[in-house]
This record gives structure tokens, C-alpha cells and sequence, in this order.
């Protein structure tokens, strides 16, 4: 499985707003999400057991092409977020939102 890190610029190749949030339930993919946060995890030199992983929000784009998981991992306004088009997962990014909204 490969799975590539995005770039700001990548990672907003797959954001088109307005995003929805759906539970993880409502996913329609067939994508093994265990094997991927294993992976993720791994790539991202998060050495957490998968047990203390959580997705705590998942977004789909407007278009209902591309999801956005996010994946909690006891870091405050830290998220992977494993970005997929319902067939493979397309990369993962390192959303900071501490960095993003800090003003500076």
C-alpha cells in the first residue's frame, strides 16, 4: 500500500467546499481504514498504538468525490487526515490547526 504525504497545495486539491460533515457510518467506501492509520502512523513517525487513534470527524467534498478523515492522536488541534476518493486512498497531510489559526 502506498500512501503519499500531501503538500498544502495537494491537500487543497481535495477540498471542495462547502464540506460535509458525515459520521462514519454513513461512508460508502470499501477502503480498510485499520490497515491505512497503520500506515499513516508509521509514514507520519506517530508511534501510538492504533487503540489510541481516533477519528473524531470525517468531511466530504461537494462534489461527494473526496473524504477527509481525521484522525486524532492526543495532540491538541492536530490531525492526519487521510484524504481518499472512496477507491484508494490518495495521501494523507498533517493538519496543525494551532499553526494555521496561531496569526503568525
Amino acid at each position: 500500500m502506498v500512501i503519499t504525504k500531501l503538500s498544502e497545495i495537494d491537500f487543497h486539491r481535495y477540498f471542495q467546499p462547502p464540506m460535509r460533515k458525515i459520521s462514519l457510518s454513513e461512508r460508502s467506501d470499501k477502503i480498510d481504514l485499520t490497515d491505512c492509520i497503520k500506515v499513516v502512523l508509521k509514514l507520519a513517525k506517530i508511534y501510538k498504538p492504533i487503540e489510541q487513534i481516533h477519528i473524531p470527524h470525517i468531511y466530504i467534498d461537494v462534489t461527494n468525490s473526496y473524504e477527509h478523515i481525521l484522525l486524532s492522536y492526543g495532540m491538541k488541534n492536530i490531525y492526519l487526515v487521510l484524504v481518499t476518493n472512496k477507491e484508494k486512498v490518495i495521501g494523507y497531510h498533517v493538519l496543525d490547526l494551532n499553526e494555521k489559526y496561531s496569526g503568525t
